[in-house]
């Protein structure tokens, strides 16, 4: 049987490994949710220009027609 001492150290080697498992799943998660919010700005961001574009468009195609 361990002394109390002996089970002391594998309880805390225990919760190290616990812990240390805990961070790594931690930073898997955060870096999943940074690139899913990139690529959500990113979408975004698209849309929005492309919809700039086709403003200008349309005020080109407008400006065209006043002048025929």
């Amino acid at each position: 049987m361990p002394s109390p001492i002996e089970e002391s150290k594998q309880q805390m080697l225990e919760a190290m490994r616990l812990n240390a498992d805990l961070m790594a799943t931690s930073t898997t998660v955060s870096v999943g949710i940074q690139a899913a919010s990139s690529t959500a700005h990113t979408m975004n961001g698209a849309a929005a220009a492309g919809g700039e574009v086709a403003k200008t468009t349309g005020n080109d195609i407008r400006q065209s027609a006043k002048s025929s």
